[in-house]
């Protein structure tokens, strides 16, 4: 929900909504606490039960959301659209491994 939000909202101060860019930065800083709280749940847990990739996916999130910030300070819009759709396809396929555990793994030869 706050992903989308921040999509919504980044496209709102796009089409001339000012106000939408105080809202874009908080929501942002909400999505980097919910980064940094997955990539702990996921060390707490260990890479063997959660499996290596889910951990290291945590982790770039993490990384991918803290240049998200420094890229929108510097004013790098087109970097910070395209390190945003890295961080929501980064994001979905956390999503769809945790829901399918099988997603993704080649099958038994």
């Amino acid at each position: 929900m706050a992903m989308a939000l921040q999509a919504a909202l980044a496209l709102s101060f796009l089409t001339g909504n000012s106000e939408a860019f105080s809202a874009h930065g908080w929501n942002a800083r909400v999505l980097l606490v919910l980064a940094v709280l997955q990539a702990s749940l996921a060390f707490a847990h260990g890479p063997r039960r959660t499996g290596l990739w889910l951990t290291l996916f945590a982790v770039a999130l993490v990384a991918l959301e803290g240049a998200q910030f420094r890229l929108g300070a510097l004013g790098f819009a087109e970097a910070h659209v395209l390190n945003g759709l890295l961080i929501w396809g980064l994001s979905l396929a956390i999503v769809i491994k945790v829901a399918n555990p099988g997603w993704a793994k080649a099958p038994p030869t």
